[in-house]
C-alpha cells in the first residue's frame, strides 16, 4: 500500500506520475469519478496513445456545470432522470464545458485527436451513474508481463483533472494486497446499472461531433470568420468614436487628457455594457471622479 498526495519532496508522488507509470503496462483502467473532466484526459493522453491495446471503462458519478467561471459538480435535483435525461444532461454539460474559454489552450487543441480516437476506435466506453456517486476510485487491470500483481486500485480524494491529479494537494492510497475483487465487483455492479454514453455508434458519433463542431477546437466557417472580423473592426469604430467624445468634454470642461484615464472610461463602458455594473478603483489623486463624471456624460 502507498499513499499519494501530489505534494513535491523527496520520496514524493504524484498521482499523475503513477497512473502514466500504471497505464504503461494496463490491459484495462475502469474509472468511477466524478465528472470526466478533459484536463485529466490532457495529463494521460500521451500514456493513452502509447498503450494502443489498453481500453479504457469511465463512470461519470456526477452532473457538472459552470458557476462562476468554475467547473462544479452538482446533484440533479428535479427533472427526468430517465435514460434519455441523463444522456442529454451529459452531452449539454460536455458542449458548455468544452466550449468554454477555461479549456481553449494549446495542450486542448493538440490533445483534443487522441481523445477523439479513443471513441472512434472503441476503447473508450463512457456511461453515467444513475444515482450521484462521488467516489474516485481507478482500477488497472496489469498485461500478462506483470507476474507478480496483476491488479491494482487506487482511491481517495483525487477527480480526473488536472488539479486531482498534478497540482492540488490531494490524498489517495495504492492498494495492490487486498480489496482487488471487492473493488473490482463495486465497479462492475455499477457499470451493469448505469446510463451508456457510448455504446453504440450513433451515441459514439454524437459526443464525438460536439468535440469537433462545439468545442473551442472547433473549425470556424468562413462567414463565422467574416462576422468575427466585423464585429472587431466595428466595435474599434464605436471605441475610437467614444475617445473623440471624452477629449471633447474634456477639452470643453478645461480639464487635461490623461491616456489613463481615457482607456479607464473606454474599459469601464465596456464593462457596463457587458455587465450591467462596474467598479472604479485607484490610488488617490488619479482621477476617480473625473473618470465616474465621464462615465456619466459620455
Amino acid at each position: 500500500m502507498a499513499f499519494i498526495t501530489n505534494q513535491g519532496g523527496k520520496g514524493a508522488t504524484k498521482l499523475a506520475t503513477r497512473l502514466k507509470e500504471l497505464v504503461s503496462h494496463a490491459d484495462r483502467l475502469d474509472m468511477l469519478v466524478g465528472f470526466f473532466y478533459f484536463s485529466g484526459v490532457k495529463i494521460l493522453a500521451e500514456a493513452f496513445r502509447d498503450r494502443p491495446m489498453m481500453t479504457l471503462r469511465v463512470l461519470v458519478g456526477m452532473d457538472a456545470e459552470y458557476a462562476l467561471g468554475q467547473l462544479v459538480e452538482i446533484v440533479q435535483k428535479g427533472g427526468s432522470n430517465s435514460t434519455e435525461a441523463i444522456q442529454e444532461r451529459f452531452r449539454e454539460s460536455v458542449k458548455t464545458i468544452l466550449g468554454s474559454e477555461a479549456v481553449d489552450s494549446q495542450a486542448f487543441h493538440e490533445r483534443l485527436q487522441i481523445f477523439i480516437d479513443l471513441l472512434e476506435t472503441g476503447r473508450l466506453d463512457i456511461r453515467k451513474t444513475r444515482d450521484p456517486n462521488h467516489a474516485k476510485l481507478y482500477i488497472f487491470s496489469m498485461d500478462e508481463t506483470q507476474v507478480g500483481t496483476r491488479k491494482y486500485w487506487i482511491t481517495g480524494s483525487s477527480n480526473f483533472s488536472e488539479p486531482g491529479l498534478s497540482t492540488r494537494d490531494e490524498l489517495n492510497v495504492q492498494i495492490g494486497d487486498f480489496g482487488q475483487e471487492e473493488a473490482q465487483q463495486y465497479f462492475d455492479d455499477l457499470w451493469e446499472k448505469a446510463v451508456p454514453l457510448t455504446a453504440d455508434d450513433e451515441s459514439r458519433q454524437r459526443l464525438i461531433d460536439i468535440l469537433r463542431e462545439c468545442s473551442v477546437a472547433a473549425d470556424i466557417t468562413p462567414f463565422e470568420a467574416y462576422f468575427l472580423v466585423l464585429r472587431n473592426y466595428l466595435e474599434h469604430q464605436r471605441t475610437q468614436l467614444k475617445e473623440l467624445q471624452i477629449e471633447r468634454i474634456l477639452k470643453e470642461a478645461g480639464f487635461a487628457k490623461y491616456r489613463y484615464q481615457v482607456d479607464a472610461v473606454a474599459q469601464a463602458m465596456a464593462r457596463l455594457d457587458a455587465y450591467r455594473g462596474v467598479i472604479v478603483a485607484d490610488v488617490v489623486g488619479l482621477g476617480k471622479s473625473i473618470i465616474g463624471g465621464l462615465l456619466g456624460a459620455v
